[in-house]
């Protein structure tokens, strides 16, 4: 019998790892040692994140710092995958698919997993 998976999300529609887009995961997120520990002895726990820009703090960036301060840490102690992500020209933020490939190029630089979106990076 093959195990399952078990996903667990983000906080705030699934784009956050911690509690705040400042926190680590490890002060005060699902890392945090204060807190009963997000374990599974299995092996098979992983974490997601849907990224969008509009409302999402790290999604709205054009750098990674955010990135590399809310996602890394939990990537470091589980497998981390993009389950949804987006942009939305229509609502005159954004045009291009900048943020999608930004955030797509820091999950596939680190080592993470993400599902294609369609018209982003050749998706079908």
């Amino acid at each position: 019998m093959r195990p399952n998976i078990i996903t667990l999300p983000g906080l705030s529609y699934a784009n956050m790892l911690s509690c705040g887009p400042t926190t680590s995961p490890t002060a005060r997120g699902m890392l945090d040692s204060s807190m009963p520990p997000v374990t599974d002895p299995s092996g098979n726990l992983s974490a997601e994140v849907d990224v969008y820009p509009e409302g999402n703090t790290c999604g709205e960036q054009l750098n990674t710092p955010c990135y590399d301060d809310t996602y890394r840490p939990v990537a470091n102690v589980m497998p981390l995958y993009a389950g949804e992500t987006g942009e939305n020209p229509s609502s005159g933020t954004s045009t291009t698919f900048t943020y999608v490939n930004m955030l797509m190029n820091w999950m596939d630089a680190n080592g993470n997993g993400h599902f294609p979106t369609a018209g982003t990076r050749g998706a079908t």
